[in-house]
């Protein structure tokens, strides 16, 4: 097993191919984010490989080199949310896998273009308050539970140059200066990202939801976003 240097990333690009609707594969691969670790089982020549990304752990190649997956029962973590390219891997996962009782799920993978965005005409329910999460925004100490916010936009993986400081993170929606409702910023990459949405149990089913993630997505429009993607179960 071999652990890749960031200039070496371009060696599995073709490897990650079959889960480019990952927006996070690219965003990694062009050195978007931080501290991304990529180890194949060839330095020079990988057959397969395996990344930890922000939005999971990504297993891909050729799963029949087991001394490589040996290797990665030492790296890959109990609590791991794995996605591979092929269901062969899963014949591997006894020697792969700590955790003997994980299950597969499937994913709906949804993708919304400018064309396709619907006017939304909205008032916020009183008490109410949108913001736009900025990197000051995150970083404020007067908000409480700023910490929903926080969790979910991990600000310290993206790079200082990433667009995302240039474009926001996202917005949130906060009631009585309390965060409870957030469409944050998952991945970007060239003219595409990739969002997320969560409000807190006691104030669903009061549309926040919808204004937090039409105002954010309306917003990346604006900037010169093409595309936005979300994944969800």
């Amino acid at each position: 097993m071999y652990k890749l240097a960031e200039n070496e990333f371009p060696k599995v690009k073709e490897l990650f191919k079959s889960l480019n609707h990952e927006l996070t594969i690219a965003a990694s691969l062009i050195g978007d984010f931080k501290e991304i670790e990529i180890y194949v089982d060839n330095r020079e020549n990988p057959k397969a490989a395996f990344m930890f990304a922000p939005e999971g752990d990504m297993l891909v190649g050729n799963p029949e080199n087991d001394e490589f997956n040996k290797k990665l029962h030492e790296i890959i973590p109990h609590d791991t949310y794995l996605i591979c390219d092929s269901e062969k891997w899963e014949e591997k996962f006894d020697i792969i896998l700590k955790n003997k009782y994980i299950t597969r799920h499937g994913r709906y993978h949804y993708i919304l273009i400018p064309e396709k965005l619907r006017k939304l005409e909205f008032s916020l329910p009183k008490g109410y308050e949108l913001n736009k999460m900025t990197k000051a925004f995150l970083e404020r100490t007067d908000i409480k539970n700023i910490d929903m916010a926080r969790n979910r936009v991990n600000v310290q993986i993206f790079k200082e140059n990433s667009k995302a400081f240039q474009y926001g993170f996202g917005y949130c929606i906060t009631y009585k200066n309390e965060v409870v409702c957030v469409c944050q910023l998952d991945n970007i990459f060239e003219d595409k990202c990739e969002i997320g949405i969560i409000t807190s149990t006691a104030h669903r089913k009061k549309g926040l939801a919808k204004i937090t993630v039409f105002t954010t997505v309306q917003d990346y429009f604006k900037q010169g976003i093409k595309e936005i993607g979300w994944h969800c179960l």
